[in-house]
């Protein structure tokens, strides 16, 4: 292999290690090392006069004291910029600016070859950090339904827990396959909001595939200018998008799940085929669940 190549090749591996720190990285549950040794570091103060300073001048101006937030709605668009950003964080790294990573530490191991390997970075620091706590008492969760979910594993290892999430209090809706005009919806971005101020965007799944293989990313900002709009627009449309799961008496001290849209009342998972339910049925009586995907 020529140098060039060589050269290219271990770019692109850097770029694709890059993407891997500032995902929601996971390689099983594990503990955090101590704080005590590491060099303690802060960010520059007088930034006027870098490149990026002087490019972000004009905005700045026009903007001060705020920040700012562009939501990326098309999946290509929001790889497009993923890609971009890890390939202008590393050049700017080998050309000697100071890059600080902060990956969240849900489930990240501080030992994960990836981060490691961006560590050795000499500009490239990796600390990790978990933000979030959960507060509040209402709880709203929107998920596939069997007839949206694209997987029926993953449905039937997230359906043994609906009757437990209901006892709880948790809302629980379940998306219509007709929330868009060719009847085709289904989730696949995951979002979490919190007192209608801080919100999470991201990929992750709670499977083997984005603990272990999946590149999945995540994004956690405060703004309650942007988070409440959201969270009402979406409120108002899960009447007419998303089936309203309940829990009603069922025979003998029973019960039973009901999806519920406007008037309508179903007693078994709208829109499926019997074949369907069943294979969700066997799925769930077998001890699989930490297999599921």
């Amino acid at each position: 292999m020529g140098e060039a190549a060589l050269q290219a090749d271990t770019r692109v591996a850097a770029v694709g290690t890059l993407l891997v720190a500032v995902s929601l990285l996971a390689a099983g549950r594990a503990s955090l090392p101590t704080n005590s040794g590491r060099t303690a570091t802060t960010a520059l103060q007088e930034t006027d006069d870098t490149r990026l300073g002087q490019t972000l001048a004009p905005a700045v101006a026009l903007h001060a004291g705020e920040s700012g937030v562009v939501l990326l709605s098309r999946g290509p668009d929001a790889l497009a910029a993923r890609l971009t950003l890890a390939e202008h964080v590393l050049a700017a790294a080998d050309r000697g600016v100071r890059v600080r990573v902060l990956p969240d530490e849900l489930g990240s191991s501080a030992k994960h070859e990836s981060l490691l390997g961006l560590d050795s970075h000499p500009t490239i620091e990796v600390r990790l950090y978990n933000p979030l706590t959960l507060r509040g008492a209402r709880v709203i969760l929107m998920t596939n339904s069997l007839a949206s979910a694209d997987t029926v594993p993953a449905h039937a290892g997230y359906g043994r827990y609906r009757k437990e999430l209901l006892r709880m209090g948790v809302e629980l809706y379940e998306l219509k396959p007709s929330a868009n005009a060719t009847h085709t919806a289904s989730l696949h971005a995951k979002g979490f909001a919190f007192d209608q101020r801080v919100l999470f965007i991201g990929s992750f799944n709670l499977d083997l595939s984005s603990a272990n293989w999946n590149t999945e990313m995540g994004v956690v900002f405060e703004s309650p200018e942007l988070t409440k709009p959201m969270l009402e627009r979406l409120e108002a449309k899960l009447g007419e998008s998303a089936w309203r799961v309940e829990l009603v008496p069922g025979p003998e001290h029973s019960t039973r799940l009901n999806w519920v849209s406007n008037a309508d009342r179903e007693t078994v998972e709208p829109e499926c085929s019997f074949g369907r339910r069943f294979m969700v049925a066997v799925i769930g009586w077998l001890p699989v669940e930490g297999q599921l995907q």
